[in-house]
């Protein structure tokens, strides 16, 4: 009986020492998101910015509407167009998006939300955003894909990479 009370003790020794650690993991991993993410955020509006000036010259350019620190709105032109505002909310660890779809020319689109960007940090302390089903470490790269869907809706398109 004294080794099966043992066992118990031992067992429920190591399940709290594991929540612990997956505690601490995520304390630590919301500390790395906050001092990075605001970072990988601007440089990901930068290289949005970059995408738009690149494809300027194509019938169905994208462009962004506004920008504000931890937000930004990018339309993609003629109709019908995607239109996709995303707003870093660090605290939730996620890339909020609102989405809408411009239908005519008259038509006044009403976003709505739709999947977040969730941000998680890898083995290396370096910050990972899933979007649409692919995980991108680089800001570049993200703002090519947040191009290439704002576009898509319509004809597809090449996009240059820098």
């Amino acid at each position: 009986m004294d080794v099966l009370i043992e066992s118990l003790r031992r067992e429920r020794e190591n399940a709290e020492l594991e929540a612990d650690l997956r505690s601490r993991m995520r304390l630590h991993n919301q500390q790395i998101i906050e001092a990075k993410a605001p970072g990988f955020f601007a440089a990901f509006v930068t290289n949005l910015k970059e995408q738009c000036d690149k494809l300027i010259a194509e019938p169905r350019h994208p462009w962004i509407e506004e920008s504000f620190p931890g937000s930004v709105k990018l339309n993609g032109a003629g109709v019908p167009r995607r239109e996709i505002l995303a707003e870093l909310d660090i605290k939730g660890q996620q890339v909020k998006l609102y989405q809408a779809v411009k239908e005519t020319r008259y038509h006044t689109a009403q976003l709505a939300e739709t999947d977040p960007m969730k941000i998680t940090v890898d083995d290396d302390e370096e910050l990972r955003f899933r979007f649409r089903g692919h995980t991108y470490e680089d800001p570049c790269d993200l703002a090519v894909a947040f191009v290439r869907y704002v576009v898509g809706f319509g004809k597809p398109m090449e996009f240059p990479r820098p």
